[in-house]
């Protein structure tokens, strides 16, 4: 295992803002009053950021290869 096989901490953080789940307030990261209302109901989390990660997010910087991929339609 190496370091890729691992979500990165920087794409939660960037996941958690992007949805308004969090922001930084004076030099801290507070949740949102919508992100408190997620606060243990884990299914709710999921459903929300499943969809946004795997469809929304590039995922390009985690790719072990070294050339961009152009897909072409």
């Amino acid at each position: 295992m190496n370091e890729w096989d691992f979500f990165l901490p920087a794409e939660l953080h960037d996941l958690i803002l992007a949805l308004k789940f969090g922001r930084h307030f004076k030099g801290e990261f507070r949740l949102t009053t919508f992100g408190e209302t997620l606060v243990g109901h884990p299914s709710r989390l999921f459903w929300l950021g499943a969809p946004f990660y795997l469809f929304r997010i590039d995922h390009s910087r985690n790719s072990r290869l070294k050339e961009e991929w152009l897909f072409v339609s």
